[in-house]
């Protein structure tokens, strides 16, 4: 490499690494024992949070919604603001980090701040503060500094949200005046948490945007002992945005909405629902890699995407005072219900690549079905098998086949072949890896669960089958 590339390079670095060419002093904040913020009912309580990193150590970050000042953050350190309830612009300094983030009233909130900003889990963002450890209280000087950069890069940010490739999600307009007919209707009152489990897997590398996503209702929700919202019910959800991790340590997002919700008597409940995650920046890897291989070695490290697993939950809002007609109390031991799948359900008693022949009360065949290699998932690197192969037992060649239930789910969208050809005596079904790898519920290690497949042949007669897949999941 010539001596002018080189310097180039160099200067590159410690732009990267230091940043004191763009940033505000670095002594900016004053950093302190920690401190931590009361619950108020009108207004959000949002932590946010940078972890100490190599990469950029000397760069502080100022926060905004939209046009308001929260803080600033120093590499290890953190801070809190109160934050009008509703729908804000976040974004820093560095204006290339925008989230637009919907916060509920009289409730608290943990963001991960560096390359991107996402929400983090109570036992997440709380873990993160005794990391970290320091409060940071911003000075005069930083407010000074913080009206001059709302006023020069407040539109640069909002320029920089709205070039986002987001899908459109449909909201549920507030509701005004009262049903016709109230009597025996109990209010659900706003803000009433509702606790979600995902139902399947999602990665910012594999989940595309404007995807469905779905959940079901974790516990009964219940007004004056009247159930309002039952314990099962499918909730619908949507991938608002899914960008992959890039090179340079940026992680991948993931931004997913839940609209609404739908009660016991069928009437709709708008809500405040928002999965807004990161996954986990590898700065200081990029930076050892451009230390060691120069700028071009820090931009080749990729970022971890952001994913979650099968049976994560998440709480919801009510986004407004709602009349439902209740159902019944519930059940002193009810169980899920049918249709939606259990975790572990069979797994503990399942072979991988068992198969089943009993017949069915349609009179339908059943074949012999064996999924002879496991699907192998690697959500932080957004790696999954490419294929996955389903033998088939039968002499005539099959037309078509889905996989239409995993454990004892029905999915909305059945999973169809991709390939269907001639191996040795069975018919060789090739399915996409990560159609069948997002409804794939993990255990304790690897887990098997089994599977339901339907079909038609050349001659257009029906069939069954039915198979175990083995889900290995690789968290590294």
């Amino acid at each position: 490499m010539n001596p002018h590339r080189i310097a180039v390079a160099t200067m590159l670095l410690v732009v990267f690494f230091a940043g004191a060419s763009v940033a505000p002093p670095a002594i900016a904040g004053r950093r302190g024992p920690q401190q931590f913020g009361e619950v108020k009912p009108d207004k959000a309580l949002v932590y946010f949070i940078r972890t100490s990193r190599f990469g950029g150590s000397g760069r502080t970050q100022y926060l905004y919604a939209d046009d308001t000042f929260l803080g600033v953050i120093r590499s290890g350190s953190y801070g809190f603001a109160y934050v009008d309830p509703g729908t804000h612009l976040l974004w820093t300094n560095w204006t290339r980090v925008t989230r637009e983030i919907e916060f509920a009233p009289g409730e608290t909130y943990y963001l991960d701040v560096w390359q991107t900003i996402g929400i983090v889990d109570a036992a997440r963002g709380k873990a993160l503060i005794d990391e970290v450890e320091d409060f940071v209280t911003p000075t005069e000087n930083d407010r000074a500094t913080a009206a001059g950069q709302i006023a020069h890069r407040y539109n640069r940010a909002q320029r920089k949200e709205s070039m986002k490739d987001k899908a459109e999600v449909a909201t549920v307009p507030r509701s005004v005046g009262l049903p016709e007919k109230v009597e025996g209707m109990v209010k659900v009152p706003a803000n009433t948490p509702v606790t979600l489990e995902l139902l399947e897997n999602v990665c910012s590398n594999l989940t595309e945007t404007g995807e469905t996503v779905w959940f079901r209702v974790a516990d009964d929700v219940t007004v004056d002992g009247q159930v309002c919202l039952r314990k099962s019910t499918l909730v619908k959800g949507t991938v608002r945005e899914a960008e992959p991790a890039r090179g340079g340590g940026k992680e991948g997002v993931l931004d997913i909405l839940v609209p609404a919700l739908t009660a016991e008597d069928g009437s709709v409940l708008p809500t405040i629902g928002q999965i807004a995650s990161s996954g986990e920046e590898r700065g200081d890897a990029s930076g050892g890699a451009g230390l060691a291989f120069g700028v071009f070695g820090a931009l080749a490290v990729k970022g971890r995407q952001a994913y979650h697993l099968a049976g994560q939950t998440f709480t919801v809002h009510i986004r407004q005072e709602t009349l439902v007609h209740p159902g019944a109390a519930p059940a002193a031991a009810a169980g899920p219900a049918a249709g939606v799948p259990i975790p572990g359900a069979e797994a503990a008693q399942a072979e991988p690549g068992a198969s089943v022949t009993e017949a069915t009360p349609s009179g339908a065949p059943v074949l012999k079905a064996l999924a002879p290699e496991p699907i192998r998932f690697k959500p932080k690197k957004g790696k999954v098998s490419d294929t996955v192969v389903i033998d088939l037992e039968a002499e005539p060649q099959p037309r078509e086949i889905v996989v239409y239930e995993f454990g004892t789910w029905d999915i909305p969208e059945p999973v169809k072949a991709t390939g269907i050809s001639r191996h040795g005596k069975s018919w060789r079904c090739d399915f996409a890896g990560w159609d069948l790898a997002r409804y794939m519920r993990e255990g304790n290690g690897d887990s098997v669960i089994p599977i339901k497949l339907r079909g038609t042949f050349e001659d257009g007669k029906p069939f069954l089958a039915e198979a175990r897949l083995m889900l290995s999941v690789d968290r590294e």
